[in-house]
């Protein structure tokens, strides 16, 4: 009962209300509460920090995660776990990850605090390649591009992006993966915090302690100019409130149709507006953000709680420093397919609801439980968070 008084909202000025739909629809009950970013003799272990969670693309079954020197993959209608890999350097610390698919063959990626890239075949339960892009360099955001599916952008904390080709690493021998680096920008705005490509529109937008920036990186203009002549123009992207002291932007997360997401530090709201930006001959500098939503969130200043989202249904969550996560459904004249003529300009709205973090075998844990990351499954049947506290919480959507 409590979870579902949570899902109903309280009335504010200024903040409009989900009419659309109605929130018990999206009612997400917990499933599975799993604590395994650790060593099999040390179960109880509530000091790793979980820093990411990624689904399978087109696979709604399952999910990989990081935190620590551990990277696991679960079945999620389960909560079994499928994949268990340990670093062989105990204080190794795996910040982020990616999935793609090379030929038949579902691959991840992931970044570490050491500088480290490594690629991992899950199926084969193997890491197959590992390489360092640099001494004393932390990598904190891996993406891989859509439709080039070896390319990897890799996000450092010195600032740069660069991005790679991995080749085409062919079980059981995988001797076709040879990281070439094909491009690198330089942002030059202190430690980036999360990143996004956005397909539609070709920009590589970045969160940094620094505000937000992208890059326009036509695919073509990759192919065509070998590493390093391709610079793309670097981007300023404006958010309200970025004046004399830009704000420190620890998510972005790009929504589909051209939608992307973003959240301030201290701000207490997440931006939604399009990256319809045109800069192919690299020219413009610095452009102001035309805010289509905002949504209300948490007014914290803790940072890495990042943005995930479900374009099928056209939500969004983002977990906060209570153990809360915040769930937001998208106005449907935001959908292209709905769009008729000129869009709503900077609506501020309300979360769709909030789902508070249970009790776990009669310890609520609240106060200490941070959500560093809160996605969803491609289709909307599960949503998984990730702690602070190295728990894994596996939610099921309750009319679905």
């Amino acid at each position: 009962d409590s979870l579902l008084q949570e899902m109903s909202k309280p009335k504010e000025s200024k903040w409009q209300e989900v009419t659309e739909v109605d929130p018990e629809d999206y009612y997400y009950e917990p499933l599975h509460f799993v604590r395994s970013h650790c060593r099999p003799t040390d179960a109880t272990n509530k000091t790793t920090q979980i820093w990411d969670v990624v689904f399978e693309p087109g696979n709604s079954g399952t999910v990989a995660t990081c935190g620590g020197r551990f990277l696991c993959v679960f079945k999620v209608r389960t909560g079994e776990l499928m994949l268990k890999y340990t670093h062989n350097d105990r204080g190794h610390e795996l910040f982020t990850l990616s999935w793609t698919k090379l030929g038949e063959h579902m691959m991840l990626a992931s970044g570490s605090a050491s500088g480290e890239v490594r690629l991992f075949h899950p199926a084969r339960q193997v890491s197959f390649h590992h390489w360092s892009v640099g001494r004393g360099v932390a990598v904190y955001a891996v993406e891989f591009h859509t439709s080039q599916p070896s390319w990897l952008f890799v996000g450092s904390n010195k600032s740069e992006v660069g991005l790679w080709d991995v080749g085409d690493p062919r079980p059981p021998q995988y001797v076709g993966c040879k990281p070439t680096q094909l491009m690198k920008v330089v942002a030059d705005k202190g430690d980036i915090y999360s990143m996004a490509w956005v397909k539609e529109m070709e920009w590589l937008m970045v969160g940094t302690a620094e505000g937000l920036v992208g890059w326009n990186v036509q695919e073509s203009e990759v192919q065509g100019d070998k590493f390093p002549r391709y610079k793309p123009g670097m981007v300023k992207f404006q958010l309200p409130g970025d004046g004399d002291e830009p704000p420190y932007v620890d998510s972005v997360c790009s929504l589909g149709d051209g939608l992307v997401a973003a959240k301030c530090v201290g701000y207490g709201s997440i931006y939604v507006f399009r990256a319809e930006l045109q800069d192919k001959e690299g020219k413009i500098k610095r452009s102001e953000v035309q805010v289509l939503v905002e949504f209300k969130w948490s007014k914290t200043d803790d940072f890495y709680m990042n943005i995930g989202s479900c374009a099928e249904l056209g939500l969004l969550a983002c977990g906060d420093d209570k153990g809360t996560t915040w769930l937001y459904k998208l106005p449907g004249w935001l959908s292209s397919r709905e769009r008729d003529g000129e869009e709503e300009k900077h609506c501020k709205m309300l979360p769709l609801g909030r789902l508070p973090w249970p009790d776990i075998n009669g310890n609520p844990g609240k106060e200490e439980t941070m959500l560093d990351k809160v996605t969803f499954s491609p289709c909307g049947k599960y949503l998984v968070s990730v702690t602070n506290t190295n728990i894994v919480a596996i939610w099921r959507r309750e009319k679905y």
